[in-house]
């Protein structure tokens, strides 16, 4: 899994994340979005590159949540294709995730 700047307040997360790689996924975009959100005080992620929607992938979304709301920074989800929006909305995290990050 990567995330790559698209703009100055977007990035696209693109690949895949499987159990295998989790841990890896997870520093090395931890790492990328510190830098991002040190800069801005809201970002978006861009998920359409996302190759195949699993739990792994939720687990990533909720810890740049975390992370983003540890520096009391914004972050929004954008583009969130219909096969994990229902993986989204069948574990519960539709009121997370598919709102632009900002529980209800």
């Amino acid at each position: 899994m990567r995330l790559e700047p698209v703009s100055d307040y977007t990035y696209r997360a693109s690949g895949s994340a499987t159990f295998e790689s989790g841990s890896d996924d997870r520093d090395v975009t931890a790492a990328v979005l510190d830098e991002a959100l040190e800069q801005h005080a809201a970002l978006e992620i861009d998920v359409s590159g996302i190759e195949a929607s699993n739990s792994i992938v939720l687990s990533l979304m909720l810890a740049w949540l975390r992370q983003a709301r540890h520096l009391e920074k914004d972050l929004k989800f954008k583009n969130i294709g219909a096969p994990l929006s229902e993986l989204i909305r069948f574990t519960g995290l539709d009121g997370i995730l598919l709102n632009n990050g900002n529980p209800r």
